[in-house]
């Protein structure tokens, strides 16, 4: 028996032997993944419609920094608060706190999708990333600004304030947040690699907007370009991403 198997066992049967078994280990990974996507449905539902929203975001904050440059003296800020305090609070990343917390939720859907392909990996992305969302929000000093602008009377006193809300605005927080984010999206599209959910263009577009967000925004004019340059891979790594949550899996 052995010697009438070993007499049929050519190398382009094992070849083909070994594809079959390749395809059908890929099929029961990709099975896997529709199930997961079922049992988390309304996670990833909500995630695609967010997702959706922050895309609408982002090219609103383009156009209102576009039309209306950012002040860029301490009196400048106050009289903006003072005379358009909804244009003020924009400028000063409103908007931005929308987008944060629906970041924190996105990085929580991409965990659960791609924590089977390497779990140290995404354990340590989620709670950077967690950890920097986390962080950001004392950074953010918009609603303090338009407190601040009704209260004072004493214009000294009132640039003095004004000025430490700025710093706060573009400190420490941020830049810790920036960083760790960037880091986070960084290892998860690494772990992407291997579902077979995503599309390749769609780790490899997450691992370049994550790379580029390594220069935080506030680090002068390099800042500035890397972090507009990252919007374009970001932006469409989104798209892709809402794709997939918004559409229903079919099971085989």
């Amino acid at each position: 028996l052995n010697e009438r198997y070993y007499k049929y066992l050519t190398p382009k049967r094992v070849y083909f032997n070994l594809r079959y078994m390749v395809l059908i280990i890929r099929n029961n990974s990709m099975e896997n993944k529709k199930q997961l996507l079922l049992q988390w449905s309304g996670l990833f539902r909500t995630s695609g419609v967010l997702i959706v929203l922050m895309l609408i975001i982002i090219p609103v904050q383009i156009v209102i920094f576009t039309v209306s440059p950012m002040p860029v003296s301490i009196d400048q800020w106050i009289q903006l608060f003072v005379n358009q305090p909804v244009l003020g609070m924009l400028h000063l990343d409103l908007l931005y706190l929308i987008n944060t917390v629906i970041l924190s939720i996105i990085y929580f859907a991409l965990a659960i999708l791609v924590f089977n392909e390497n779990k140290s990996i995404t354990a340590i992305a989620l709670i950077l990333g967690l950890v920097g969302i986390a962080a950001y929000f004392p950074s953010n000093t918009c609603i303090e600004m338009l407190f601040l602008t009704r209260n004072y009377s004493d214009m000294e006193s009132l640039r003095q304030a004004a000025t430490i809300l700025l710093l706060e605005w573009k400190g420490t927080a941020f830049t810790v947040y920036y960083i760790l984010n960037a880091i986070a999206l960084l290892l998860l599209s690494i772990a992407m690699q291997k579902n077979p959910l995503f599309k390749k263009r769609t780790a490899i577009l997450g691992i370049v907007s994550g790379i580029l967000m390594m220069i935080p925004s506030t680090f002068g004019m390099i800042g500035l370009i890397f972090s507009m340059l990252s919007l374009i891979p970001w932006y469409i790594f989104c798209i892709d991403v809402s794709v997939l949550f918004l559409r229903k899996p079919k099971l085989s």
